[in-house]
């Protein structure tokens, strides 16, 4: 069942929240390697990231985040192909 989640997403991210920047660990659906960098904690930077990932993967990606409620969560809620989950 979890493959077959994950596979309705063309990538997906872990997202470490902080107040002045966020770690970003991305995977591609369709490769083993992971990408590692970090993006400021500004909306210009948030949605520029955010684009980014709607024109590199034309699809929906998943977003793990370790909040359920706050600033990214509801930063990451207006764009419609990003779906975050929090565990919490």
């Amino acid at each position: 069942m979890k493959d077959k989640i994950l596979s309705e997403f063309k990538a997906s991210v872990g997202l470490d929240w902080a107040d002045k920047k966020h770690d970003i660990c991305l995977q591609s659906a369709d490769s083993s390697t992971r990408e590692f960098y970090q993006i400021q904690h500004t909306v210009n930077a948030i949605e520029q990231w955010a684009f980014s990932l709607k024109a590199r993967f034309d699809g929906n990606i998943a977003v793990a985040v370790e909040l359920s409620k706050g600033p990214i969560v509801y930063a990451l809620q207006q764009f419609v192909h990003i779906l975050a989950h929090s565990d919490h």
